[in-house]
This record gives structure tokens, sequence and C-alpha cells, in this order.
């Protein structure tokens, strides 16, 4: 990816298609503590519909930049995370920034390899973050168990939604 050295050290994207009923594409930033859900972070959508039609259409990228920032007065620090949805008619884009609850001595991003297919009733995790205080960080078999199975992390899941919804 060219534009790397400008994204921060935990960046990427993922490919997305859709077509189909459904109107909005959305982005939610969920953040686990020990295998709970503790808050939803961010969030961000945008409408899919091609114009003039009730005909719900994506293809594009969904785009994250993960950048850590200290400060004198704060001493574990925080991560300041931007995330975006880009395709043929431009783009729009979200930032928040996640204190660091304290000083990870490991942290790992997560990412799909590959293609995966999903229902339009369901939503998928497409990209994650888990960081540690202990000696070692494990993955699992999929993104969800194992942000569901970190001592800390963050994921981003795209979803689809019916006008209105």
């Amino acid at each position: 990816m060219k534009f790397k050295p400008f994204m921060g050290l935990h960046s990427g994207g993922v490919h997305l298609r859709y077509q189909g009923k459904k109107s909005k594409i959305q982005a939610e930033m969920e953040v686990w503590e020990n295998g709970v859900k503790t808050k939803t972070a961010g969030m961000l959508s945008q409408s899919i519909l091609e114009r003039g039609t009730d005909t719900g259409k994506y293809a594009g990228d969904f785009i994250f930049s993960v950048k850590e920032e200290k400060n004198e007065k704060d001493t574990n620090g925080k991560y300041q995370i931007t995330y975006g949805f880009v395709d043929k008619n431009g783009y729009s884009s979200s930032e928040t920034m996640l204190d660091k609850l304290q000083n990870y001595t490991m942290q790992s991003t997560l990412q799909l390899n590959g293609a995966k297919t999903v229902a339009d009733s369901n939503s998928t995790i497409v990209f994650g973050f888990q960081a540690t205080d202990e000696n070692g960080l494990t993955t699992y078999g999929s993104m969800e168990e194992t942000i569901q199975k970190a001592k800390w992390a963050w994921s981003f899941g795209c979803r689809l939604l019916i006008k209105g919804a």
C-alpha cells in the first residue's frame, strides 16, 4: 500500500461489493475487555442506493488507520483511529480517539485473509486490534473468537441496513 507511511503502523483496507435491497452500508467500532463488549466507540454509514432506483449497490473499500499518541500528561497514551468508505463517487470518513487503558507490552492487528461472503441479514468483522500487558498474544480460528478471548480488543464490523433502519 503506497500510502502506508502516512497512515500509521496499523492500517489497511478491505474491498466490499454488494447489490441488493439494502440502502445503507455501516461500520461500527466496538471495544472489548476480557471477552465483554464494553462500548460502541464510533459509527459511520452512507447511502448505497443507485440514483433513481430502490436498489442498493456498493463497490468500494473500507479503510482504516491507527496511530498511537502520547504526551507528557498522559502516561498511557491514546489511539487515534481514522476510518472511512471510499468508492468511485468519493468518500466519507470519521475519526475517534480511544484511551489506552494501560501500558500494553504487546499489540497486534486482526484482518481478513481472503474473500468472505456474508448474508444480507448479518454483519461481519472486517478489521480488529488486540493488546495485552502479558507475555503473549494468541490468535484463534476467527477474528470474532480472538476478540472475545483477548484481554483488550476493538473491532470494526460492517453491515447493510434497510432504508430508515
